[in-house]
């Protein structure tokens, strides 16, 4: 498989992308809104590393190893199936936000509006945070770290607020914050409160 290190990557994923595209424009209806997610994926890999520094990342042990290539996807659900629109491969000397950009950037080129953006607390990142909601409404759990976000989510009922990420520095980054409060009914074998907070950028309700 050492063959696979000659190949170009960049047109090979360019290459790749547009296949994507065309699958996608013989299964999706232009004129229809979607609700778009944004995911990494991690790829286990057992093999010796290349020479080229920078492709192999690391990752939680899974399948015997901590070493994976690792790729950022975009994707839809059409008729209950996975519908991949787009994809990047994600370095590990690169930002990770640089990646979901390439993303977004490959996203916003479908002729059909995004009507939602959606990603897990991993997305939690100015930077992505920035870029997303100028492609569309965006939903991101926060992660719950520092004082201030801590105090938000002290709370016993669901409510609609304002957060600011990096406040008083040149970065800061001003959000709408949805905090739900839902119940654990004894579902497996716990019960309590659980309160989440949710990035809720551009949401009509």
């Amino acid at each position: 498989m050492d063959w696979l290190h000659t190949l170009n990557r960049e047109w090979l994923e360019r290459v790749a992308n547009r296949l994507l595209w065309e699958l996608a424009m013989t299964i999706l209806d232009p004129d229809r809104s979607r609700i778009v997610s944004i995911d990494f994926v991690d790829n286990p890999y057992h093999g010796t590393y290349a020479d080229e520094e920078g492709e192999l990342c690391r990752m939680h042990a899974k399948d015997g190893t901590t070493t994976c290539h690792r790729y950022c996807t975009a994707y839809l659900v059409s008729n209950g199936k996975p519908v991949t629109l787009a994809m990047t491969y994600v370095r590990s000397d690169e930002k990770e936000a640089d990646a979901v950009e390439r993303v977004l950037d490959r996203v916003e080129a479908y002729p059909f509006e995004i009507e939602l953006l959606l990603a897990d607390r991993g997305f939690y990142n100015e930077r992505i945070l920035r870029r997303s909601r100028e492609v569309a409404a965006t939903v991101v759990p926060v992660q719950k770290k520092g004082k201030r976000m801590k105090k938000k989510l002290d709370t016993h009922c669901s409510y609609m607020t304002t957060y600011r990420m990096y406040k008083g520095r040149e970065r800061e980054l001003e959000f709408p914050l949805a905090v739900a409060v839902s119940y654990h009914a004894g579902d497996r074998g716990k019960s309590g409160e659980v309160v989440r907070g949710y990035v809720a950028c551009d949401l009509a309700d």
